[in-house]
């Protein structure tokens, strides 16, 4: 299965399961057990339909939206995944 990086931490770093032979419905799992529901169909890459979709939701998204307003800095966002995501547990030590 093809991930995109993101997702392919949250497997692999964050202790999320994905379920399922192929030919049927896979699901997907947070650490604790719980099944991650469907969001709905996924984009089409088109901007057009991004555009129309957060308009509907009343969002003003532009070239400034991630731009923090001290010192004019990029945004990292390293430390907010770490702060939204749940730890992951240390390997065990080789004995």
């Amino acid at each position: 299965m093809l991930l995109c990086s993101f997702h392919h931490r949250l497997v692999h770093d964050h202790g999320y399961v994905i379920l399922g032979p192929p030919g049927e419905t896979w699901t997907f799992h947070r650490p604790d057990g719980t099944v991650v529901r469907p969001t709905g169909a996924p984009l089409d890459g088109s901007a057009d339909t991004l555009l129309e979709i957060n308009t509907r939701a009343r969002l003003r998204i532009d070239r400034d939206t991630l731009t923090p307003d001290w010192y004019g800095d990029r945004l990292d966002p390293g430390p907010i995944l770490d702060a939204l995501l749940p730890p992951v547990a240390a390997p065990a030590a080789a004995a």
